[in-house]
């Protein structure tokens, strides 16, 4: 794996993401950001990438423990890693975003059947409020 000096400064994760956005980069870019830096023998994108594998073998589950057995990673980074996880798992809500309007803007909402059947709801947005 590239140290973060040998990539080219415009590639690199945090130029590139005051350049182009977060939306622009990778999850390991995004999570060589997050790491900060590499240690001694362990580069910031190997560190990174390894996280990454942990996470994903987790299914996101990952705790503190798991964290600090990746070469590279002490208390401080694992600490950093799972508020970031934890802060985006409170963010993005599974029950998604929440509609109070819909019954009332869509009269047809609450009397559509739901049972045997996958229902897709689309909706247009003008951006204007009444």
């Amino acid at each position: 794996m590239k140290k973060i000096s040998d990539i080219p400064k415009h590639e690199r994760p945090r130029e590139k993401l005051q350049e182009k956005g977060a939306e622009a980069l990778s999850d390991l870019e995004l999570m060589a950001i997050l790491v900060g830096r590499g240690t001694e023998g362990h580069d910031v994108m190997s560190v990174a990438e390894h996280i990454l594998k942990t996470l994903d073998a987790s299914q996101g589950k990952v705790n503190m423990e798991e964290l600090r057995k990746i070469e590279g990673v002490g208390p401080a980074k694992a600490t950093m890693i799972a508020a970031a996880l934890e802060f985006s798992r409170r963010r993005i809500r599974p029950e998604g975003l929440n509609f109070p309007f819909l019954p009332t803007s869509c009269p047809s909402y609450s009397i559509m059947p739901t049972e045997n059947r996958s229902i897709f709801y689309a909706f247009h947005s003008t951006g204007q409020t009444k």
